[in-house]
C-alpha cells in the first residue's frame, strides 16, 4: 500500500473494474467467468503498471511455479532468493528515486505471496499443477496493488469453482467499496491538513501536537484501511473472500493488541514466515526480543527502504518488547483483569506511542525528532494559534 498511489480513485481503473464485474456477471458458465477474471487481471496490471513490469512479474511467476512444482528444496530455496533479490533491488531503486521502468507495481505483495507459497510447499503443501490457476492467484486484480496478502490454500479453494454473482455478495461488496472510498476521501483531507500544518509549523506545544498526532494517525489508518475495504469489496462481489486487514486498531489497549489488529495479513505473514522460524517466543527472553526487533524491522523496510521506515519498524519492535516484558513481570495479571480506569490508561499510553511513532513513518529521523521536540518542549506562538483556528475552519488557501 502506497500512501501516494491513487489507483483505485483513477477513473480508468474504476471503469475497468466495472466492466470486468459486468462481464463476469453475465458469464454463462464457469470457464467463461474464469477466462474473464484472468484476462482482466492481466489487463488491469498491464494498463496501470506497464508491459515491462508485467514481464518481470510473469517471470517471477514462472520461477515460483516451476521451482515449487519440482518439490526440490534447492530449487525452492533458489526461487525464494530470486524473489527476495528482486524485492530488495526494487525497494533500493525506489528509495534512490530511480526512474527505472522495470520496478513492478505492488512488488511487495507479489513477493510475499510467492514466498509464502514456496515455504508452504517446503512444509508439505501440494504444489499447484495448473499454471493458469497459479496465474489467477498471482494477478488477482483487486489485491494486486494494496493487498491484503493472501494465502494460497484459502484462495485456490475458492477459485476452484467460480459461481455467479449473488445479490447478497453484490450488496455487501458495494457497501465495503463505498466505505473504502469514504475512508480514502477522508485520508486525502487529512493528508492536505497534515501538509498545511507541516508548512506552517503549527505542531508546536500541546494543542498543536495533539492535533498533529491525530491528523497523521487518521490519515494513515483511513488510507490503508480504505484501500483494503475496496479490495475486499470487489473480491466479495465475485464471491471470493480475502482476509480482513484492519480490526479497529485504534481501540487497542496494548502494542501487542495493536499489531493483532493493524495490517493483519502482513503481521501474520511476518509471524508465520519470519518470527516463528527464528524461534518466536519459545526461546530465551533476550533472544525473543531480538526476534521481535528483526521482524518489525522487516515490516518497516517492507514499506520502503530508508532510515525512516527502519526506525519506525525498530520502534514497533521496542514497543512490543517492552509490552512483552511487562506481561512477563506481571505474569499477565493486569492484562487479564483490567479495570475501566486501567484500560483507559493503557489505551492512552498505546495511542500516544503509536501516534508518535507515525511521525517517524512520515519523516526522516532528524525531522521527526525536531517535530517531537516542538510538541514536547515548544510553546504555541499566537500566530500558530491563529493558523490552527483557520485550519479547523477549513478556509486556509
Amino acid at each position: 500500500m502506497n500512501l501516494t498511489d491513487p489507483l483505485f480513485l483513477n477513473p480508468q481503473a474504476v471503469f475497468t473494474i466495472l466492466i470486468a464485474i459486468i462481464l463476469y456477471a453475465i458469464g454463462w458458465n464457469e470457464s467463461i467467468r474464469r477466462a474473464i477474471l484472468l484476462f482482466f487481471s492481466f489487463y488491469f496490471y498491464y494498463k496501470f503498471a506497464g508491459l515491462i513490469e508485467l514481464g518481470v512479474v510473469i517471470s517471477l511467476c514462472l520461477v515460483t511455479f516451476f521451482c515449487g512444482l519440482s518439490k526440490k528444496n534447492k530449487l525452492i530455496s533458489l526461487a525464494i532468493v530470486i524473489n527476495l533479490g528482486t524485492l530488495v533491488i526494487a525497494k533500493y531503486q525506489l528509495a534512490s528515486f530511480s526512474t527505472s521502468v522495470w520496478i513492478p507495481l505492488g512488488i511487495s505483495f507479489f513477493v510475499f505471496e510467492f514466498i509464502h507459497y514456496l515455504v508452504e510447499i517446503k512444509r508439505g503443501m501440494e504444489p499447484e499443477r495448473v499454471f493458469r490457476q497459479f496465474l489467477t492467484f498471482s494477478f488477482f486484480f483487486p489485491t494486486v496493488v494494496s493487498g491484503p496478502i493472501r494465502r494460497y490454500r484459502e484462495f485456490a479453494g475458492q477459485t476452484s469453482s467460480l459461481k455467479r454473482i449473488t445479490s447478497d455478495n453484490l450488496m455487501l461488496g458495494l457497501s465495503l467499496i463505498s466505505l473504502g472510498f469514504v475512508y480514502k476521501f477522508g485520508a486525502d483531507q487529512f493528508a492536505n491538513f497534515q501538509d498545511k500544518m507541516n508548512y506552517y509549523g503549527v505542531y508546536s506545544g500541546a494543542l498543536g501536537g495533539v492535533i498533529f498526532l491525530f491528523v497523521i494517525s487518521m490519515r494513515i489508518f483511513l488510507d490503508f484501511a480504505g484501500y483494503s475495504y475496496i479490495a475486499i469489496g470487489i473480491s466479495r462481489i465475485i464471491g471470493i473472500r480475502i482476509p480482513q486487514n484492519f480490526n479497529a486498531p485504534y481501540l487497542s489497549t496494548s502494542i501487542i493488541d495493536f499489531w493483532n489488529r493493524w495490517h493483519i495479513s502482513l503481521s501474520n505473514w511476518v509471524r508465520d514466515y519470519l518470527f516463528i522460524p527464528l524461534g518466536g517466543s519459545r526461546v530465551h527472553f533476550l533472544r525473543n526480543i531480538v526476534n521481535l526487533m528483526i521482524s518489525m524491522a522487516v515490516i518497516g523496510l517492507w514499506h520502503g527502504f530508508g532510515a525512516r521506515f527502519l526506525v519506525w519498524g525498530l520502534l514497533q519492535g521496542l514497543g512490543l518488547s517492552i509490552n512483552h516484558a511487562f506481561r512477563r513481570l506481571t505474569k499477565g495479571r493486569i492484562s487479564k483483569g483490567k479495570t475501566k480506569f486501567q484500560s483507559l490508561v493503557s489505551w492512552t499510553i498505546t495511542m500516544l506511542f503509536v501516534s508518535c511513532s507515525w511521525i517517524f513513518f512520515f519523516y526522516d529521523p532528524g525531522k521527526a525528532l525536531s517535530i517531537i521536540g516542538s510538541i514536547v518542549f515548544g510553546t504555541l506562538p499566537p500566530e500558530a494559534s491563529n493558523y490552527i483556528r483557520i485550519l479547523l475552519n477549513g478556509v486556509l488557501p
